[in-house]
């Protein structure tokens, strides 16, 4: 099967649709970027909530988060089979609109990878008419000042321009290429592999 290849902008070259980029940043990286210290924030004069939801008994996601297989699977494996520090920072509109989230991962067999301790961001999306607004940094930010001591790993395609851009801003470095080795089961248990 032939492997469709993108024109990488940053880097002048064809690279696979495959291929990922896994960026790495220490908990010694001192920032500038002021911490959110409520839950909510300007950006050119509009405000948005944020929240950090955690899975509980009575709720697989936070409200207007769409329930998929997907999240299912990490609410069982994450409340039910081992409590950790999984959580999912959302942001909303002043209609009360989902217009963001992200989500946090800690090591499991996704990640073999990862270190005990570090964690993964993943997931990120933003409503369209609300990108290039700084709200993914803004997020991405507020769930990492709250934990100063940790390491984090962000993973995203070679192809994404705008994700390996957002990389850079929120000071990650890129630690090595690599790829995603696909299972049988809906994508549920495919693991990513870097080229360390």
């Amino acid at each position: 099967m032939k492997i469709q290849a993108n024109r990488d902008l940053s880097l002048g070259k064809n690279v696979a649709s495959n291929e990922y980029i896994f960026y790495y940043r220490p908990a010694c990286v001192v920032t500038e970027n002021i911490p959110i210290k409520s839950d909510s924030f300007y950006l050119q004069n509009k405000k948005f909530n944020i929240t950090i939801w955690k899975p509980s008994l009575l709720s697989m996601t936070p409200k207007k988060f769409p329930l998929n297989l997907h999240q299912y699977v990490w609410w069982l494996l994450f409340f039910f089979l081992k409590k950790t520090n999984y959580c999912i920072c959302v942001v909303y509109n002043a209609e009360n609109e989902l217009i963001h989230h992200a989500i946090l991962f800690p090591k499991f067999f996704r990640f073999p990878f990862m270190r005990t301790g570090d964690f993964q961001i993943g997931n990120v999306w933003t409503k369209e008419t609300y990108r290039n607004q700084n709200i993914a940094q803004t997020s991405i930010n507020f769930l990492m000042d709250r934990m100063p001591t940790k390491n984090f790993w962000y993973i995203t395609k070679s192809c994404n321009l705008p994700s390996k851009t957002l990389a850079k801003k929120l000071q990650f470095k890129s630690k090595s290429s690599g790829t995603k080795s696909p299972s049988a089961l809906l994508g549920l248990v495919d693991t990513f592999v870097p080229n360390l």
